[in-house]
């Protein structure tokens, strides 16, 4: 496999995948039915008033990244790992199925690929298995791995590539996620927002309007690189 350069002067060496409605479409409702679990823990678990709850997750997003950043933030005891098993009990299985576009796609990519995402890895895990996709990933980088400083907080970006061993500039991130995309843009990483038609010119280097041209741009930066 030949290192493919990234636009910056360096070679990728990884593609780098965020999870929840990159890898598959929001439409799905599967990322809708988890942050409606996010919002009846805050009201059933910490006894927040619902009328206060789209405000506060707002807040939390905006200086933490996640709701569950947020919430250790303003009480380092709670219990995180039920937290996620809370949020992610949703039926996975009904609301994705074997993705076969999306295999032959990951199938062309040449560069080793992993998984980076504020989710845990058990929920990752199902995600992959439902897509029919798991195979293709050599790593997953959660939200546990992260020591729950999530995406977009650079540390979070410092333990995905010392995980991968490698640098920012070979890493080119895929994400559906403006702020994580800045963060990721700033350390030297190439960038690709997926979705989001209305997003502002400068949100990433690249756009794709869905996950499944990620294979073709990878081609198409490798073949302007080499002429």
């Amino acid at each position: 496999m030949q290192p493919q350069p990234n636009g910056n002067g360096s070679a990728l060496r990884f593609a780098v995948f965020d999870l929840d409605d990159t890898l598959y479409a929001p439409e799905c409702g599967l990322w809708a039915a988890i942050s409606s679990r996010i919002d009846r823990y805050l009201v059933e678990h910490v006894q927040v008033p619902p009328a206060r709850v789209a405000a506060l997750r707002r807040s939390y997003h905006k200086k933490f990244g996640t709701t569950l950043s947020g919430l250790l933030h303003a009480n380092p005891a709670l219990d995180a790992d039920a937290y996620l098993q809370f949020v992610h009990a949703v039926p996975h299985a009904e609301l994705l199925r074997p993705d076969p576009r999306l295999q032959r796609m990951l199938a062309q990519i040449a560069l080793p690929m992993a998984i980076f995402t504020n989710a845990d890895r058990t929920h990752a895990q199902r995600v992959l298995q439902c897509l029919g996709v798991e195979q293709f990933f050599a790593a997953v980088v959660d939200v546990r791995d992260m020591g729950f400083v999530s995406k977009p907080a650079p540390a979070a970006y410092g333990v995905l590539c010392a995980r991968l061993g490698a640098t920012p500039q070979q890493c080119v991130l895929f994400e559906d996620s403006l702020p994580n995309l800045q963060t990721a843009q700033l350390l030297g990483m190439a960038t690709v927002l997926v979705g989001k038609p209305g997003a502002p010119v400068r949100a990433a280097q690249h756009r794709l309007p869905d996950i499944y041209g990620a294979a073709e741009l990878l081609q198409r930066l490798s073949t302007a690189a080499a002429g």
